[in-house]
């Protein structure tokens, strides 16, 4: 059975490779060594790794602006699918985000990405049709891609 902790900055390597891994995504400057440690930084015990056998088989970046949560990534290894993995770290990021006094989440996904739908739909989420993500990129060459 898989160990949930929290996401260390020592994880910060195998983590990104593991969710690089299961997101057909391209990584961005944000989802480096970097980028990730600054957003723990800013989020302290609201991102999760599960382990098992001492290797990092699931990971779950979460974070909040004061108002309120967003979880930003969940990837678990294709062969330790199926097995609770995926909600177990999620239930850990919602604690920890209500224990911060947040009362909503939001979650994006990429419209393609029917699994993730079919999961997320799973926990109960569901689609809003009253809102639209659009995004600003600050860096010229972030400013062409479509995967942001």
């Amino acid at each position: 059975m898989a160990t949930i902790r929290p996401l260390d900055p020592d994880d910060i390597p195998a983590a990104l490779l593991l969710w690089q891994g299961t997101s057909p995504l391209q990584p961005r400057e944000v989802e480096s060594e970097l980028g990730l440690g600054r957003f723990l930084a800013r989020n302290p015990g609201c991102s999760f790794v599960a382990s098992e056998a001492g290797e990092i088989v699931g990971v779950a970046i979460c974070g909040h602006d004061g108002r309120r949560g967003y979880l930003h990534h969940l990837g678990v290894q294709s062969q330790y699918r199926h097995r609770g993995i995926g909600h177990r770290l999620v239930e850990v990021c919602l604690a920890a985000l209500h224990a911060e006094g947040i009362s909503r989440v939001h979650v994006q996904l990429k419209l393609q990405n029917a699994g993730g739908l079919k999961f997320w739909r799973s926990l109960g989420c569901r689609e809003r049709k009253d809102t639209l993500l659009i995004s600003l990129m600050l860096k010229s060459d972030e400013r062409d891609r479509d995967d942001s």
